[in-house]
């Protein structure tokens, strides 16, 4: 795969001249809207329940989620613990002198710890005996993002704006692009595309296989970072109050569900995307779970 190059390429040509369409189908009725209030009355009376349970039984039980949360469908019990609990934990090896300098970023995927530092460096271990494979230095500055996938697909960004992308077999650099103005802050890529995301409120999307930025979107104040890929198509992004769900392949905005009912703009900063394609996100003091419906491809 060629370098990245800084230029950009021009926006797709409008929509009836597209030999290749897509219908998306997004019915708001169907979105899910949880709120996860964090609550400590909620918690404390959980907790209350769960202790009395466990003096009447020897069984292991667990608390009902807190009220106020809504799901799809029967989700199994995440396990809890009381100070009466016994947690046993070894520590089993550990890497003296990982880097010259403080580590700011820590990934794992595919049997591989990857960890980005101060010191400009990428370092990626093995997982099983913590043997360093390589040291990756591409970076002028500090390792601020890191991906890395079950496919070994491996990229970085630090703060002096640049992107790369390494080939995790051999330790060489791919490519390498100034993408953003300061920090880069979130790395995401798919099977086609490297999208970015920096301290600039900008998210830039790259074709992985041309090397050329296809376009950026410009995010609300402080909600830059906020992105997750749902496929291979589809990228959902935090605002001021609402997530947003766009269409990779043309960059177009498909559809915005808010938070809330009251216009409160407070900016989503943190945003995960689920195995079971439902998005967790922060809202304030509190945590909103929105589920997807299903995206329907219609090709001509």
């Amino acid at each position: 795969m060629g370098g990245l190059r800084e230029t950009e390429k021009k926006r797709p040509p409008p929509r009836a001249e597209r030999k290749r369409k897509k219908i998306y189908l997004f019915d708001m009725k169907e979105y899910t809207v949880g709120y996860l209030r964090l609550v400590n009355e909620i918690y404390t009376a959980s907790f209350q329940k769960l202790t009395e349970k466990r003096q009447e039984s020897s069984n292991n039980t667990h608390p009902h989620p807190p009220a106020g949360a809504s799901g799809r469908g029967n989700m199994p019990p995440s396990p809890c613990y009381s100070s009466e609990d016994l947690i046993s934990c070894q520590l089993t090896r550990s890497v003296q002198c990982a880097h010259q300098k403080p580590i700011t970023v820590l990934r794992a995927a595919a049997g591989r710890v990857v960890t980005g530092s101060q010191d400009h460096t990428v370092r990626v271990y093995r997982l099983e005996d913590s043997c360093c494979l390589f040291t990756l230095q591409g970076h002028s500055g500090g390792i601020t993002a890191i991906y890395i996938d079950q496919t070994m697909v491996l990229a970085s960004g630090g703060q002096d704006g640049a992107i790369c992308l390494w080939d995790v077999l051999t330790g060489s650099r791919v490519s390498h692009v100034y993408g953003h103005r300061g920090d880069v802050t979130s790395l995401v890529c798919t099977a086609s595309c490297i999208i970015s995301s920096g301290l600039d409120d900008v998210i830039c999307i790259w074709d992985r296989s041309t090397g050329i930025k296809l376009y950026s979107i410009q995010q609300e104040v402080g909600c830059g970072a906020s992105l997750g890929v749902i496929s291979e198509s589809l990228l959902v992004t935090g605002g001021q109050g609402c997530v947003s769900f766009w269409d990779l392949n043309f960059g177009d905005l498909l559809q915005t569900v808010y938070l809330s009912q009251s216009g409160d703009g407070q900016g989503v900063r943190q945003l995960l995307v689920l195995d079971n394609a439902a998005i967790v996100c922060d809202f304030g003091s509190e945590l909103s779970l929105v589920y997807v419906p299903s995206v329907l491809e219609k090709l001509d």
